[in-house]
């Protein structure tokens, strides 16, 4: 099932969208983070990642990369300001 059009619509996770949203958790946002940075919802994400193994592999690859301390360190500053 590699057709972009789903019932004649097209798809809202388009392969760039895709990119970007691995590129963003590789950077160690969270999924929401990554979902809202794409314009997509969580539930969209969760959607395309059943339907495409290539998709769910590469995010659950960018989940195991080592995490920027600096990213960290800035998002938790946002939530904990001591």
């Amino acid at each position: 099932m590699n057709s972009p059009y789903i019932h004649q619509r097209r798809r809202i996770m388009d392969p760039a969208k895709k990119v970007k949203f691995c590129q963003l958790v590789r950077e160690s946002h969270s999924l929401e983070e990554a979902a809202e940075w794409v314009d997509v919802s969580i539930r969209t994400v969760q959607r395309e990642r059943k339907r495409d193994e290539d998709f769910d592999h590469e995010i659950r690859l960018a989940q195991q990369a080592t995490p920027d301390p600096l990213r960290l360190m800035e998002n938790a500053a946002r939530v904990h300001w001591r």
